[in-house]
């Protein structure tokens, strides 16, 4: 009861922080795409990222700056990490309103960059600690749910306001968000609290107690630094890699972005697919199950166009000009956004607290190579080279990194409550709910309090 009682007591903060989250999400996500209307006011449409240009290259650059700020407040402390965004929100929300819009929309996308950088890091790693592990990839899925909902939002809204208001109410109510966020937790960094003396682990199954300071450092660094490093190259590979490629040789986006039915439908779908995916990680989904639900129908898709490309190349037959972008599109959908925020689950999911900081700088300059390397090398290797040639290798590369990706990612299950308590009631142990999951030799921990009294933990006074 006293566990029962507890989880109670905790939940409306846990609600609290995950509410915040979800709203700040929501308006980023209207911010984000108002970016886009922003060029097409000014007449200077963005090219898609996948064109090589001066402009990508100091946004690139200004997300790695994001994510290094983001680590670099993680560590240093919430309340102040949320309160130099929300502090850089408003400057931007000024900007606005008193300058021309034409002459700043270059540097605020690049602000645009490094800000949701920082909030990746900073949202991601807080619902890391502050979730109960069962509930934590689904509300990380469901934070990108509101955010793409909010980019499907705001094409509805530009009609009706202009975008100086909506962009600076946007700015407002993340800076009010933000403060909110911030300023509901305590002093400390956003940490490990397992790393602490005053923590030990209990196994889930037998209650056999084991010190994480005692476990294997290098066995520890594979398992949670190295191991994670390897799934987010190879998540990259598979989105940044085989997706640029593709959509490099067809130009794709490049001819329909102007489309706005288009784009409103294709954020919809995206936030629809991840919101299902946020249930379903939350009511017992793996994350094996879920990215080899969406991969086989990327490999199926990439398998499809390539016959009928090959057919078409060899004037066997004849298809509608948009039916390869269209099935290419469904390739994007199933496989592409899922494996580019795979690392974003991974970073709250699988890596501890600890070693999150070193592996999120080390993996995004991983994937910040892999990016610019896709930007500059496929265009120009594609060139005169037929379309089913491209779909084939990228249809081996897809392939080959989810065959890798199966045998290296953890068997990472969601839990429902009804399961959870049993559990506890069976090993007969009070643990406190937003504690964090250990994987060791094969076993499953949970760290909580030493005992204070005998009879209560630290974490329930």
């Amino acid at each position: 009861m006293l566990v029962l009682s507890q989880f109670h007591k905790s939940a409306f903060g846990q609600f609290r922080v995950v509410l915040s989250v979800l709203l700040h999400s929501l308006i980023f996500g209207i911010w984000q795409r108002l970016i886009w209307w922003l060029d097409k006011r000014n007449e200077q449409i963005l090219k898609p990222i996948w064109i090589t240009d001066a402009y990508e290259q100091n946004t690139n650059f200004a997300a790695i700056l994001g994510y290094c700020l983001g680590t670099m407040l993680m560590k240093t402390g919430r309340k102040l990490g949320f309160a130099i965004l929300a502090v850089s929100q408003g400057i931007i929300m000024i900007i606005i309103l008193y300058t021309s819009t034409k002459e700043v929309s270059v540097y605020i996308k690049h602000y645009f960059a490094l800000n949701e950088a920082a909030m990746v890091v900073l949202t991601a790693c807080l619902l890391g600690e502050y979730i109960h592990p069962n509930c934590r990839a689904g509300c990380i899925f469901l934070q990108i749910s509101a955010l793409r909902f909010g980019n499907a939002l705001s094409i509805i809204l530009h009609k009706f306001f202009y975008f100086d208001t909506i962009a600076s109410l946007c700015l407002f109510v993340q800076c009010i968000s933000c403060l909110c966020i911030g300023f509901t937790q305590d002093l400390k960094p956003i940490g490990d609290m397992c790393d602490s003396e005053d923590y030990k682990l209990v196994n889930y199954e037998n209650g056999s107690n084991k010190s994480l300071r005692s476990y294997s450092r290098t066995s520890t660094i594979y398992n949670y630094l190295i191991k994670p490093i390897i799934i987010i190259t190879f998540s990259f590979i598979l989105s940044e890699g085989s997706g640029r490629s593709t959509s490099s040789y067809m130009n794709f986006f490049e001819t329909k972005m102007s489309d706005i039915s288009y784009v409103y439908y294709s954020d919809l779908i995206f936030s629809i697919v991840f919101l299902i995916s946020s249930v379903y990680l939350t009511f017992g989904g793996s994350f094996r199950s879920l990215l080899f639900t969406m991969g086989p129908t990327a490999i199926s898709v990439l398998g499809i166009v390539s016959v009928l490309s090959f057919l078409q190349a060899n004037t066997i037959i004849s298809l509608d000009q948009y039916l390869i972008p269209c099935l290419i599109f469904i390739y994007f959908v199933a496989a592409f956004f899922v494996c580019t925020y795979l690392p974003t689950i991974l970073m709250a999911e699988i890596i501890p607290m600890k070693y999150k900081g070193t592996c999120l700088f080390l993996s995004n300059i991983i994937g910040f190579l892999i990016t610019k390397i896709s930007i500059y090398v496929f265009p120009h290797l594609i060139v005169n080279v037929k379309l089913y040639v491209v779909l084939i290798v990228s249809l081996i590369i897809v392939t080959f990194c989810l065959l890798v990706l199966y045998f290296i990612l953890p068997e990472t299950r969601g839990k429902t409550l009804k399961n959870i308590e049993e559990r506890i009631v069976n090993i007969g142990i009070n643990i406190c709910f937003q504690n964090i999951d250990y994987t060791m030799d094969n076993e499953k921990y949970i760290c909580y309090p030493k005992l204070t009294d005998g009879n209560k933990f630290d974490c329930f006074e």
